[in-house]
């Protein structure tokens, strides 16, 4: 399933190359991360814990093609993506935790330019690759510290290790933002949201289930123009 996803995103980039100059963009920022959570979730299953944002890493690059004129353009990505959450526990002492989740993702975004300035939106793809945790609990004096790795996937039976599991590695999602192009630079300023939920859903729970990433993402950019 993964291979022929990557593969429509690849030819999909591909035949509009063939059709038109484009504009290499390589870029890198921050992201501002949590999760989104259902309201059963959070007053059933974790109703002594607040959940909050935590900041990431962004890398990569666009490839810019015009699609009418020089107003609308195609925009496919591929990125390292971080995202994640932080949440803290008050509950017979306090635990704090911290979740780094490093996805490859591929935005395909329609941007609409208005001068210096643009909105873009459009649909994204993510690929977990891992990432890691860290905790520590604290109560009345005694402190102990905890951190591990992240694996995407189901958890083995009778495992006791240190890794952390989470069910779904693949993200799909939606993208918004705008930007505006100062001197040689693009700021660009992006709302995404995931659609796929991070754990699955327990046999036998009725009612809605909601566990999806959210990130506000802040890039910074110098475009490279290729062709006539």
């Amino acid at each position: 399933m993964k291979k022929i996803i990557l593969g429509f995103f690849v030819s999909l980039i591909a035949s509009s190359a063939l059709q038109a100059q484009i504009t290499i963009i390589p870029k890198l920022g921050s992201s501002y991360a949590t999760v989104a959570l259902s309201d059963n979730i959070k007053n059933d299953f974790t109703p002594y814990t607040d959940y909050g944002y935590k900041i990431g890493f962004i890398l990569g690059a666009a490839v810019e093609f015009p699609i009418v004129g020089d107003k609308l353009f195609l925009q496919p990505e591929l990125l390292f993506h971080q995202k994640g959450w932080e949440e803290t526990t008050d509950y017979f002492g306090l635990y704090e935790s911290s979740y780094t989740l490093n996805y490859l993702e591929l935005p395909v975004l329609f941007k609409y330019k208005l001068g210096n300035f643009y909105l873009n939106a459009g649909p994204s793809i993510a690929f977990g690759i891992g990432g890691k945790y860290k905790e520590s609990y604290s109560y009345q004096g005694f402190s102990e510290d905890y951190d591990g790795k992240i694996k995407f996937g189901d958890e083995p039976d009778f495992y006791e290790g240190d890794d952390y599991y989470i069910d779904n590695g693949l993200d799909f999602g939606a993208q918004f933002g705008a930007g505006v192009k100062a001197g040689p630079i693009i700021i660009d300023l992006r709302f995404g949201m995931g659609l796929s939920n991070l754990y699955d859903k327990p046999d036998g729970l009725s009612g809605d289930w909601k566990n999806q990433n959210r990130s506000f993402q802040l890039t910074v950019a110098y475009p490279i123009l290729i062709g006539n």
